[in-house]
């Protein structure tokens, strides 16, 4: 099993390249960085008894202190999660089952995916931002674009500074801030056509944020750093430009190279003759729907499915499964895998797999990192056609130049019947058998009906130093020895 599960060694051991945040000298500063009095009055009016407290690597050097802090406030004991089953940006409601948590509190940067079992406090980090030099820098910006649609985003550690930056353009009418979807009431206006007044909630939901706005953005602006993996996956939803703010400059990204390599992933699906589906979330809602979504697309284009949970994906675990071509990943949109080119096999979205598999679904550059939009009740979901793909056009596919063809199972009885001589056999194909027969090596040989059937004999005895057949032999080499 080492090979599908990391040991407990591993995490001992393990060198963790991140930057802590400095130690809190006092047990006030703590209180008031950590928001604890908050966390403890949430605790008190939930009546939760058994609450969970999820950090992740870089702030688990003040877990005890927190801890220690919460248990003497409420009379209740915690529970700290450190090496979670899957991401830290994740609330991890698998690890938190083993000791029959009600409740968890989450520290650090989360994806805000919606979860389904336990309630959830997130309590954010606060980066430092100038918040003059922000809003001078937009307003240059925003000064050559008035009349266009500005959604503006910020990084979860600069979020508490969205309404001192909002105050400073409020000269301008077409923007649009994002709040946090984290499971809090907030009666705060996102926009000039905000109606939260009166109807209490945002129109659009997407990927943990919320905001009013009418059709699409004309650009975004988001604030925060460049790497984040929420500008990527707010960028490939809109078809306009985007901007980031980081270290005091306003910046346009282009993300495509990541379209070609889109392209690429859908190809080789097409390809493919067996998908593993690799679930990386137990948390998630409606991940399991997004299972059966992935079965009934491979099933429609006669591809083996493989359902894979071997926790946090690496390239170790995987290649165990050198039968399967390609995995599709159902994670949090946030969801990043270190070192991704060493996998042997490319790693897909459900966004990408339905642009792949789906015929009905024509190639957009705008897509969702967010599986559940493409599952039954999703923003993008679309039904898939109610007949078969026997009257499809073979293709050629753009990697090896080879001819694509789908041969259903009506239309392999049709072939049967018309031609006797062709047997059903060799209509289907077994992905396993044809990997296994170019393997140079394939197991050890049953030999079955070679052997001989003997009765049951003395086999031999002793410890693996010198077993009685060896002892016997080196005594009658010694005795030779001594006789010369």
């Amino acid at each position: 099993m080492a090979g599908f599960s990391s040991s407990g060694d591993d995490v001992i051991e393990r060198t963790i390249d991140v930057s802590p945040e400095p130690s809190i000298s006092s047990e006030s500063e703590s209180i008031e960085k950590f928001e604890l009095q908050r966390c403890a009055e949430w605790m008190k009016d939930r009546n939760l008894s058994k609450v969970c407290l999820q950090f992740p690597d870089n702030l688990l050097h003040s877990s005890v202190q927190i801890a220690l802090w919460l248990e003497k406030q409420t009379g209740n004991k915690v529970y700290i999660l450190g090496d979670t089953s899957y991401g830290s940006c994740c609330v991890d409601e698998v690890a938190s089952e083993h000791v029959n948590s009600d409740g968890i509190i989450h520290f650090g940067h989360a994806c805000l995916s919606p979860t389904s079992r336990l309630p959830v406090l997130y309590v954010f980090p606060k980066a430092a931002l100038d918040v003059e030099k922000c809003a001078q820098v937009i307003k240059a910006h925003l000064e050559t674009s008035k009349d266009q649609t500005t959604l503006i985003l910020f990084d979860i550690q600069y979020h508490h500074c969205k309404e001192p930056v909002k105050d400073r353009l409020s000269d301008f009418e077409n923007l649009v801030f994002a709040e946090l979807l984290d499971g809090s009431v907030s009666d705060t206006t996102c926009s000039s056509g905000c109606q939260m007044s009166t109807c209490k909630d945002h129109t659009i939901k997407k990927l943990g944020r919320t905001y009013c706005i009418d059709g699409e953005p004309d650009q975004i602006i988001f604030i925060g750093p460049h790497e984040a993996q929420t500008l990527y996956n707010h960028s490939i939803l809109f078809s306009g430009p985007t901007y980031y703010y980081s270290d005091g400059t306003l910046k346009d990204v282009s993300f495509n190279r990541s379209i070609q390599r889109r392209y690429y992933l859908m190809e080789r699906l097409k390809d493919a003759k067996s998908v593993g589906i690799l679930v990386a979330t137990l948390g998630v809602d409606g991940y399991l729907k997004a299972v059966d979504r992935i079965r009934a697309l491979a099933k429609r284009r006669q591809k083996k499915c493989y359902v894979i949970s071997v926790g946090k994906p690496n390239a170790a675990k995987l290649s165990n499964f050198p039968e399967i071509d390609v995995y599709v990943m159902i994670s949090c949109p946030e969801a990043v895998l270190e070192s991704e080119k060493d996998f042997l096999q490319p790693v897909l979205s459900l966004a990408e797999a339905e642009l792949a598999l789906n015929e009905t679904r024509a190639f957009t550059y705008k897509l969702s990192k967010d599986f559940r939009d493409f599952i039954p009740g999703g923003e993008c979901f679309e039904p898939l056609p109610s007949g078969t793909l026997e009257n499809e056009e073979p293709d050629v596919s753009l990697l090896s130049n080879k001819i694509r063809c789908v041969t259903t199972e009506s239309k392999a009885e049709e072939t049967s019947s018309e031609q006797s001589l062709q047997t059903r056999a060799n209509m289907s194909v077994n992905v396993v058998s044809s990997h296994l027969s170019n393997r140079t090596w394939q197991g050890l040989d049953p030999a079955i009906g070679q052997t001989e059937v003997v009765k049951a004999v003395t086999g031999r005895s002793g410890i693996a130093s010198g077993y009685s057949n060896e002892q016997n032999s080196s005594e009658a080499t010694g005795e030779s020895s001594n006789t010369s």
